[in-house]
């Protein structure tokens, strides 16, 4: 069973939220083991939003860690729904104003007790907060330091990230944080799939989330007050390969290396040596996104 660490920017995008909904419902169904989550922002809502998800899908002990740091990625042209999410369904954070755990600091000590080679570790957004681990020097929590954390606990790491075919364009996760974007590429440890913006751009889903019915489901919310229409699936096609591998859907690009210019740009240079590879759709748009429909709509109720 695959055990995953997600970290996240959920709020600048609902397309976070029918990733995280995948790993509830995949969980639930004895495949994965979502051991925690973290989100790469500043804003205030983040972690109420992403315990009203778990909530909802009878997971809300998962532990969640909040990024802490200069100001990041914060204002209302990044809260299109998740201000009004938090306070619409049940969350921990937003009736008790709970402390949250940070996010490094709950990764250290999730990684330290995880047996070696057992974790993989997602990132959908900026690279904010996985710099920070692999910078983390030991501590009390782990003699390790973050990278050497990192080498000996995760068996993957994956990745929404990049442009491989674009190579003039800046995608969004490294455009915002072009310095860790960089850091981590160059430093971490682990095998790494990267599910670039070309791949998720135009496999839409979320539709049915329109229609009557889904009132209650916070992931529904996302989708509906985001915009008018379903969705691209840069994160929940993510998180399906990080749970599922491959299963029919995705093929793995040659091995290689893969880091990002100082304007954020992708270079991938093939290398039967490189730690690096990227999915590619080995079905239909379509297909695709039925798939991912079929298990954002298991659990609506």
């Amino acid at each position: 069973m695959k055990k995953l660490l997600i970290d996240t920017d959920l709020g600048g995008d609902c397309d976070d939220a029918g990733a995280l909904a995948i790993a509830n419902v995949l969980m639930a169904e004895g495949r994965c083991q979502l051991l925690g989550v973290t989100h790469t922002t500043s804003s205030p809502y983040n972690l109420a939003c992403l315990q009203a998800i778990d909530e909802y899908y009878h997971h809300p002990e998962i532990p969640l860690g909040a990024y802490r740091g200069p100001l990041f990625i914060a204002g209302s042209q990044y809260e299109r729904f998740d201000k009004d999410m938090a306070k619409a369904f049940p969350n921990r954070y937003s009736e008790s104003n709970q402390p949250a755990v940070e996010a490094v600091r709950l990764w250290r000590s999730l990684l330290s007790e995880a047996a070696d080679q057992s974790i993989t570790l997602v990132g959908i957004g900026p690279f904010r907060n996985l710099a920070n681990l692999l910078r983390s020097p030991a501590d009390e929590i782990s003699p390790l330091s973050g990278k050497e954390l990192l080498e000996r606990k995760v068996v993957e790491s994956v990745f929404m990230a990049g442009d491989v075919q674009r190579h003039h364009y800046a995608e969004y996760n490294v455009r915002e944080d072009i310095p860790s974007a960089q850091y981590v590429a160059a430093n971490i440890p682990t095998p790494v799939v990267y599910l670039d913006f070309t791949r998720g751009e135009k496999v839409y889903c979320g539709q049915a989330f329109f229609e009557p019915g889904h009132e209650n489901n916070p992931v529904a919310f996302a989708y509906t007050h985001y915009s008018n229409a379903a969705r691209s699936s840069w994160d929940p096609l993510t998180v399906y390969y990080a749970i599922t591998g491959e299963d029919g859907l995705f093929h793995l690009s040659e091995k290689g290396d893969l880091h990002f210019d100082d304007k954020g740009h992708t270079v991938f240079v093939p290398n039967p040596q490189g730690h690096s590879r990227y999915l590619k759709l080995a079905v239909s748009r379509k297909k695709a996104a039925s798939v991912l429909d079929a298990l954002l709509l298991r659990s609506s109720n």
